[in-house]
């Protein structure tokens, strides 16, 4: 039975044996390679054994791969999720009996496996993609050539097109979809025109907004890996111009998220705030931006305030290298802004 998913970001290892194991195909070896490096690029935290990358069994078997292959790994490497194990693993998978590996198996979710030891030692049926072990807490063993098919990968990408239904538990949603987003990545941008004006009025109804999610999440981050943050909104105003009252109510709104969210995991906020006509006239679109990773919530990032969502939202998801657009229009939004302020 697969474990309980709580994230839709998977932790996977790779079997160093598997990555090198297609090498005198290169056309196959190519393929391969192509489609676990998207899995992870869209999906996935590659797990490696403990200490630093260059040190690790999986670096040292893409330094032998053709020099197309590992050009795709390195790229992959510098600009992908990834961490070393908890515990001491040395990132090699055992020859015999994979429930050598149940000491170290909670590390990651799903493990890539040559095809034939898949097989032979995890137990993959010749016709199939994967097993669930439940031996080893429930991880998901798969041929390295099926990763595509992996039931971690195929959930993951079912949950990220999954609308937010009314009435959902605005945590566990957030926990489920987005949190480890956040949790490990470097940058974390919003981009929603009615942040201002909904973070108003759950302030004075006494409730939790979407943006106090987003904030308090990165807040409990660790000091060492501080993430930086940047929040792109809209002033609503019947005005022709910004008039000083609410200029000061901004900058009021402004100092309240310092003494609130500064410091602990947060290295900096970075908000700015354009007129309503203004940030219209750039997007339309409403999302949450962790590094590369475009989370759309068209609903906008309050359907994740208070304890319940008080409406459903449609949710996509977009690679930003991809495409352009979103690092273009946010470009355009922070030199429309009227008010921009970096709370350290």
């Amino acid at each position: 039975m697969l474990r309980c998913f709580h994230s839709m970001l998977i932790r996977f290892a790779v079997d160093p044996d598997a990555i090198d194991a297609d090498a005198n195909d290169l056309s196959v070896s190519i393929a391969v390679h192509r489609r676990l490096l998207k899995e992870w690029r869209k999906y996935g935290m590659l797990v490696h054994g403990f200490g630093p990358l260059k040190e690790s069994a999986v670096f040292s078997q893409v330094n032998k791969l053709p020099q197309e292959c590992r050009r795709l790994w390195k790229v992959a490497i510098q600009n992908s999720r990834r961490r070393a194990a908890s515990s001491e693993w040395n990132g090699y998978f055992p020859n015999d009996d994979l429930s050598d590996l149940e000491p170290f198996a909670k590390d990651f979710d799903l493990a890539l496996l040559e095809s034939s030891r898949a097989v032979v030692v995890g137990g993959v049926g010749i016709h199939d993609s994967s097993r669930i072990d439940a031996r080893l807490h429930g991880l998901e063993i798969c041929k390295i050539h099926s990763v595509s098919e992996s039931q971690r990968f195929i959930r993951a990408d079912e949950v990220a097109k999954r609308p937010l239904p009314k009435g959902a538990d605005c945590r566990n949603e957030w926990n489920e979809r987005y949190g480890e987003y956040v949790e490990h990545a470097a940058h974390v941008v919003v981009v929603d025109r009615y942040i201002y004006a909904n973070q108003m009025r759950r302030t004075i109804a006494g409730e939790n907004s979407g943006l106090d999610r987003v904030l308090s999440s990165c807040f409990k981050r660790s000091r060492e890996r501080p993430v930086n943050v940047a929040i792109l909104c809209a002033l609503q105003h019947p005005g022709p111009s910004v008039t000083v009252a609410e200029q000061g109510a901004i900058e009021t709104f402004v100092h309240e998220l310092e003494k609130r969210y500064c410091g602990g995991g947060i290295r900096s906020i970075e908000f700015y705030i354009c007129t309503d006509r203004d940030f219209a006239s750039h997007t339309h679109e409403r999302y949450l931006r962790t590094d590369y990773s475009v989370f759309g919530i068209d609903g906008g990032i309050d359907v994740f305030g208070g304890d319940f969502s008080h409406k459903g939202s449609v949710v996509w998801r977009h690679d930003n290298a991809e495409t352009t657009r979103f690092t273009l229009n946010e470009a355009a939004l922070k030199l429309s802004s009227f008010f921009h302020k970096t709370l350290l």
